[in-house]
């Protein structure tokens, strides 16, 4: 029963980029902004470089793939604010 792998077909990627991007969406809220298309960009490029970054410490450690998708989520969030503040300013 264990051995049996389901393809998701890029479900997992789809549900991924929709919690991701309601975060973003969230966090231009907080900060006083809104999500347009440069905050877009911006997003989309920490994001890439998080995803990178994250992906390439952990690659060789697949029991931790909890905590990668947890590590993705705070630190894309946190740059993101970040960004977003100094954007502002």
């Amino acid at each position: 029963m264990w051995g049996i792998v389901f393809p998701l077909f890029g479900l997992d990627w789809i549900i991924y980029i929709g919690i991701l991007w309601h975060m973003y969406y969230a966090i231009c809220k907080k900060v006083g902004t809104s999500l347009n298309f440069s905050n877009l960009i911006v997003g989309f490029i920490v994001n890439i470089i998080v995803a990178v970054v994250l992906d390439a410490i952990f690659t060789f450690i697949p029991f931790l793939i909890g905590f990668i998708v947890y590590a993705q989520f705070y630190f894309s969030g946190k740059a993101y604010i970040e960004t977003l503040k100094k954007m502002k300013n």
